[in-house]
């Protein structure tokens, strides 16, 4: 018996073995197969180092879609310093099968000192979603 997943969620099905002249048959074996997680997100800290206020400076994490099927991919940046970082260019709203993308975050800080966000990213298909990414660094 092989398996080849047809979706990115869970999957049961149920073997059926019929035994003639056997009175018992026929007998049911269930299986069940728990989702998987579609992709990867590397890396998961973007450290900008030091930034003069009237630069900026941008570092891509990449997004890797390791399935045969279609995700569908966000991204958004929260956190204490969110305004200094912003996503100047990446994935979505989908990506292929097998495929990656990059996720362009630029920094540019609005104050001297340290600075930090969070990057989020989010797979509509994957339940431990979404990803975060650690966005640090100094303004000048």
């Amino acid at each position: 018996m092989t398996f080849t997943p047809g979706a990115l969620s869970s999957e049961s099905a149920t073997l059926t073995v019929a035994d003639s002249p056997d009175s018992g048959s026929p007998y049911y074996v269930s299986f069940t197969v728990a989702g998987t997680i579609p992709e990867t997100v590397a890396p998961l800290t973007l450290a900008y180092r030091t930034v003069p206020q009237s630069s900026s400076k941008a570092l891509q994490t990449t997004v890797t879609n390791k399935s045969p099927f279609t995700i569908s991919v966000t991204s958004s940046i929260g956190g204490a310093n969110a305004t200094d970082f912003s996503i100047v260019g990446g994935c979505g709203p989908t990506l292929a099968a097998n495929s990656s993308c990059p996720v362009v975050v630029l920094f540019r800080p609005t104050a001297s000192g340290a600075r930090s966000a969070s990057l989020a990213v989010s797979v509509a298909q994957d339940s431990t979603s979404p990803h975060n990414v650690s966005l640090t660094g100094t303004g000048m």
